[in-house]
């Protein structure tokens, strides 16, 4: 439930279908964290399936995928080694191809470190991120809205 009142809906367990976790969680990067994690404008102690962060605006999980990254963890690898701890195969991604791909949306080679980017070219790997990441809308239904079941409705605030 969001502070306007709209309730989202999706299928987030469908992968590309309407409502996925990158959009239900205004996480357009899929960052997950753990308790007591670094603060990167989410929800404090709010996790999704797969530990996603939930942020309060799609603005704040966008700009969340920039700080990630230039954070301690990723700031001094290239980004072949930044994807491949970003996306990792075990959860069924292709870190080197995601790398390749976001490289060259950067015009940068996949060697470059991640410290090394200037301003413009991370925020051309962040929409690149999201668009991998595939953040697709699912359905914004209000209060009154027929579609909204009533057991739902009943736990929504006055």
């Amino acid at each position: 439930v969001h502070a306007d009142g709209t309730v989202l809906r999706g299928q987030p367990h469908m992968r590309n279908h309407a409502g996925t976790f990158a959009w239900l969680n205004n996480n357009p990067g899929n960052l997950t964290g753990v308790q007591g994690g670094p603060d990167l404008g989410q929800y404090a102690g709010k996790f999704n399936w797969h530990h996603f962060l939930i942020f309060p605006s799609r603005e704040a999980g966008y700009d969340a995928i920039g700080t990630f990254l230039r954070g301690a963890s990723y700031r001094d690898l290239n980004i072949t080694q930044a994807l491949q701890r970003y996306a990792p195969a075990s959860d069924g991604n292709d870190p080197v191809k995601y790398a390749q791909d976001v490289a060259q949306a950067a015009g940068v080679p996949t060697t470059t470190l991640i410290r090394d980017l200037d301003d413009n070219q991370m925020r051309v790997m962040q929409d690149k991120i999201a668009e991998i990441e595939g953040a697709v809308p699912g359905t914004t239904l209000t209060r009154d809205s027929e579609d909204l079941p009533a057991e739902v409705r009943a736990l929504l605030p006055a």
